[in-house]
């Protein structure tokens, strides 16, 4: 597992969420989201995966075919992070 700091994601995008695999963590709901990512200033999209710790409140806006906020590592963009809102406690 690789422990990147998300506030150093420097690429902002979009992604289009194509499927989601669940479970829970500190009865946070803690997801697997397969992605369609679209970066800012970027014509071509690609599959992302990313696993993260979702509010509670977010559920509703974290369901395939919805569209979220991301950020991606500008050396190396398979690394993505959800945006801040959807999770239930922001980037540490």
């Amino acid at each position: 597992m690789d422990h990147r700091s998300p506030v150093l994601f420097e690429e902002v995008g979009k992604a289009a969420i194509s499927r989601i695999k669940g479970g829970e963590f500190n009865d946070h709901p803690y997801v697997e989201l397969y992605l369609q990512v679209t970066l800012d200033g970027q014509t071509e999209s690609y599959e992302g995966y990313t696993l993260s710790l979702i509010s509670k409140l977010a559920i509703p806006r974290i369901q395939p075919g919805c569209e979220i906020a991301v950020r991606a590592d500008a050396d190396d963009p398979e690394f993505i992070v959800v945006d801040t809102e959807l999770t239930p406690y922001g980037y540490k």
